[in-house]
């Protein structure tokens, strides 16, 4: 290390010591030819890892990016901040272990869905409908499939009402009969004026169709509260969601200045 005084290149060491930050070393250090002393400070440099997305553009890697991604698909289900902060901590130190300077966003799309497949089955099937952008209800049913693994299981299906939606139930249960599923739930947003169809639909297959909704709600927040084997034939029920729908369809008016 040249001496800033006399320009000597040699000096020795007196005293080092960490940053408060931990991030660099503080050398003391004393010329060898005019006895000075002066400070130095050493720094681990930064390994730079470039994301290659989808349209070949560079973008640093950054971690933030990839927790707040699991953060989304873990809402709501039992997983900790620390159990999630310990996937991006996993998958960051895979990244740079890899020694490489660039890598495809698709490599750490495809590593987050494999330690949340093995977390919480709900939380990957989230990630990954983002992920993969499932363009129909085939390449869905199809992801689920490989979750399924020959057990019967209940799946709830939330579905909004659009003028596809027959076609789109139709085959849903087409899929849960080749599937193997025993029961299939319909638990469309504030209304249950397709549960009668669905039922009907179900019973062609020898599925068990069970009756659903999903309500809007607020205490403290804003919540949906999800209800399953309900009487679709109480007229309260049918009533209240009345309500919901009619308050639902003001407040969007209110929203568009209609």
């Amino acid at each position: 290390m040249r001496c800033p005084y006399c320009g000597f290149a040699e000096s020795k060491v007196i005293d080092s010591r960490s940053t408060e930050e931990s991030n660099s070393i503080r050398r003391r250090r004393e010329c060898l030819k005019c006895q000075k002393r002066f400070t130095t400070y050493e720094k681990l440099e930064a390994i730079s890892l470039a994301v290659i997305k989808k349209d070949q553009s560079r973008q640093q890697y950054d971690r933030g990016k990839v927790l707040k991604g699991i953060i989304t698909a873990c809402e709501k289900r039992p997983i900790s901040l620390s159990q999630m902060e310990q996937i991006a901590d996993d998958i960051e130190s895979e990244l740079y272990q890899s020694m490489t300077r660039e890598i495809e966003s698709t490599a750490i799309g495809e590593k987050v869905m494999e330690k949340l497949k093995k977390l919480d089955e709900v939380a990957y099937v989230r990630f990954a409908s983002v992920y993969k952008s499932f363009d129909d209800i085939d390449t869905f049913m199809a992801e689920l499939q490989g979750l399924i693994d020959d057990k019967k299981i209940l799946i709830c299906i939330r579905i909004q009402l659009r003028p596809t939606v027959r076609l789109l139930r139709r085959r849903l249960r087409i899929k849960a009969h080749k599937t193997g599923l025993s029961a299939v739930a319909l638990t469309d947003h504030d209304t249950i004026n397709g549960l009668a169809e669905f039922k009907r639909a179900c019973g062609e297959y020898g599925i068990e169709g069970i009756s659903g909704v999903e309500i809007s709600a607020k205490y403290e927040k804003e919540m949906h509260i999800v209800g399953l084997f309900i009487d679709e034939n109480d007229t309260e029920l049918a009533e209240k969601l009345d309500e919901l729908k009619n308050a639902r369809e003001v407040r969007n008016k209110k929203y568009l200045n209609l």
